[in-house]
């Protein structure tokens, strides 16, 4: 049996929902949350979604640092199925990020900027903080406490780690050491979505604005591909063009499905057990034939799945579920911690074994077992880190968890008018 048997996928989540069944009841701060989230206005389904988008993110990475052990290679893996992986979760983030935002902007397309600036750093600095900490000191301790640049060169990488858009270097010259950040690279193109806010408010306006603006990024990432610069310009230039082609391809799918209603027959017809089934096939599909990139053949196959979820599809239940929603809840914890949590098991286990006599299932033993912890501690770390930062920004994120499923009265394509 090979490390990317899919098989090792649907045991070790069913393993990780065990967890996630018992955490949500031992934890009396997380037994308590369960309650309140039902009784909230969230749309739950993409709550619990967050969860199981997460942990794929996590099985990628555990077969991508088999394959660099093994070879000293980073590279996708040979499977599609876990080389998709890395884009089908991330697509499907960045769908609910536009759905999200846009939905709040034709609410209220002039929201205050700065404030929710500072609502999303509480939301999103606290946890990425940490982890740019606990990077720091496995840099440390990996080079054996020894400097290898100026410490003026250290600080400033030290510094644009912590600022969202500078991790994509080693730290004090540790090979591959920007891989422990992993994940954090797609809060870069969060972050210049929530930056460009106030330039989509104004075309949230009405809703036939809204093809105008993805024209224009998509001018822009074409531009970005042909038309190069120099120094520092040229880095910009190219974050903006890449920012432009995400803003086209993935946030746009949340954007659209805001920005629309659907006749009520259609709606409960998206909540139904066919559509749910039907969701499902698309998206074994996706991971099983196309091809592990950001397009509009991934972004397609996807949407409709998506699209049913914001209209209240569950999945027969599951992404309700207790567990699941646990597992979504501390879904950003883990999103975070689970590389430089992996790495510095991997560095333990060096130590003690040797890796080349590691068999398929022994490593993915050792998976589950990472993969297990990095479960407690999210959820410590969502309960004494995350939660306690949410209070800021109140006003702004208040009215982002007023997110529900539309009013489904008038037919597809008539501006949309979120319930407050």
């Amino acid at each position: 049996m090979s490390v990317t048997s899919i098989w090792f996928y649907p045991l070790l989540m069913v393993a990780f929902i065990l967890e996630g069944s018992v955490l949500s009841k031992a934890l009396l701060f997380h037994r308590m949350q369960n309650g309140k989230e039902l009784q909230s206005q969230r749309v739950v389904a993409l709550d619990g979604m967050r969860g199981i988008l997460a942990l794929s993110v996590f099985f990628l990475h555990v077969v991508e640092y088999h394959r660099y052990e093994v070879s000293g290679l980073w590279v996708a893996p040979d499977s599609n199925f876990y080389a998709q992986l890395g884009v089908f979760p991330v697509s499907m983030f960045f769908f609910i990020t536009g759905y999200v935002f846009w939905l709040k902007l034709i609410q209220q397309p002039t929201i205050p900027f700065w404030r929710f600036l500072y609502g999303r750093l509480g939301r999103l600095g606290g946890v990425y903080g940490l982890v740019c900490l606990l990077c720091f000191a496995l840099a440390a301790v990996v080079s054996g406490f020894h400097r290898n640049m100026p410490v003026s060169m250290l600080a400033v990488q030290m510094a644009s780690w912590l600022s969202f858009f500078g991790s994509g270097h080693d730290i004090n010259h540790i090979y591959f050491s920007r891989l422990w950040l992993g994940p954090g690279w797609t809060l870069r193109y969060e972050w210049m979505f929530y930056f460009s806010v106030p330039l989509l408010g104004w075309f949230a306006r009405r809703w036939e604005r809204l093809p105008f603006i993805l024209i224009l990024a998509a001018i822009i990432s074409v531009m970005a591909g042909r038309l190069h610069m120099k120094g520092a310009a040229e880095l910009i230039w190219g974050m903006l063009g890449s920012y432009a082609q995400f803003l086209c391809l993935t946030f746009s799918v949340g954007m659209i499905i805001a920005n629309v209603r659907v006749p009520a027959r259609v709606h409960a017809w998206a909540k139904s057990g066919l559509a749910a089934g039907l969701s499902l096939i698309l998206i074994a599909v996706t991971l099983a034939w196309a091809a592990p990139k950001f397009g509009w053949r991934e972004s397609l196959l996807l949407a409709g799945p998506f699209a049913c979820l914001c209209m209240g599809n569950t999945w027969f239940g599951l992404l309700t579920s207790e567990p699941i929603r646990f597992l979504g809840r501390i879904s950003y914890s883990f999103y975070l911690l689970h590389v430089v949590l992996l790495a510095a098991e991997l560095l333990i286990l060096r130590r003690y074994a040797n890796f080349n006599s590691i068999g398929p299932i022994r490593y993915w033993l050792f998976a589950l077992a990472s993969g297990a912890i990095t479960i407690w501690v999210s959820a410590i770390s969502y309960e004494h880190l995350e939660y306690p930062l949410l209070h800021i920004g109140r006003s702004t994120r208040n009215h982002e968890r007023r997110v529900v499923s539309r009013p489904v009265c008038e037919p597809f394509g008539t501006p949309a008018k979120p319930a407050a």
